[in-house]
Order: structure tokens, then sequence, then C-alpha cells
């Protein structure tokens, strides 16, 4: 049923639509309304977020492994990594205001949006010819 998320590294090394459960729950999760009765909802589009994220940066990180000379892969990882981990504290910074003026659910919706169509626009960029491709599978 889940076969599309564990293909081999060589047929499908770093697939431009796996973020989009990323993007999508955090779309729906700005269209929710802020009622505790849809909490549990909520919790689980997060959950769905944070599974979208692993099933994009695992095999990103096994792309770089592959791809990096074998001396340089200590520097170019961390400095990857450090990179990642640098974007939550700057993504705090800028959310932090935006949601103190226009609620949390308009960030939640605002960042899905914009999330969703930096996938379709990058989808769009890397795979010109591949989309019948990706439907044969």
């Amino acid at each position: 049923m889940f076969k599309f998320l564990w293909r081999h590294p060589e047929q499908d090394r770093c697939h431009p639509y796996r973020p989009i459960g990323f993007g999508l729950g955090s779309l729906v999760c700005g269209l929710l309304p802020p009622d505790l009765s849809v909490f549990w909802i909520f919790a689980a589009l997060c959950a769905v977020m944070g599974a979208a994220r692993n099933l994009s940066n695992i095999p990103y990180m096994a792309y770089l492994q592959q791809a990096i000379r074998l001396k340089a892969q200590g520097r170019v990882l961390s400095l990857v990594i450090s990179l990642m981990s640098l974007a939550m504290p700057v993504g705090l910074v800028i959310a932090a205001p935006i949601t103190q003026a226009y609620g949390v659910a308009n960030w939640f919706l605002i960042t899905g949006i914009a999330m969703v169509i930096i996938m379709l626009l990058s989808a769009m960029a890397t795979l010109p010819g591949k989309l019948s491709y990706s439907r044969d599978r």
C-alpha cells in the first residue's frame, strides 16, 4: 500500500513530491476552527507533518552521502545539519510577531500555501519530462 515511500535510491533519489504532506498538513491546520473539539485532528495533522518531513529528509541525507566524497562528508553534512538547525530559531523570530498580529491559524494557512507553491515550482523545475515516469510506479 505504501510502496511509493520506499523506492530504491537509484530509482528515486530525492522525489520533489514527498514534502507535500508537510505543506498540506500546515494548510489544513490553518483551516481548522479555533475550537478544542478539533484538537485531536490538529495533533494528527502535526504527526503527518512530522512524518512527511522525515520522508523528505532521509532520502536527502542518503543522497548527500552518496554524492559527496568520503573525505568531505563530515564537513558538508555538519554544515547542512547546522543550517537545518538554524532554521528553527530564525523561523521562530519571523513567526512570533506575525502570529501575534494575525493569529496562529493564519500563520499555518500562509505557510501551508507557501510550502505547496514552492513544492510545485520545485517539481516543475526538476521533473519537466518525468511525470509519466512517476505515474508508472
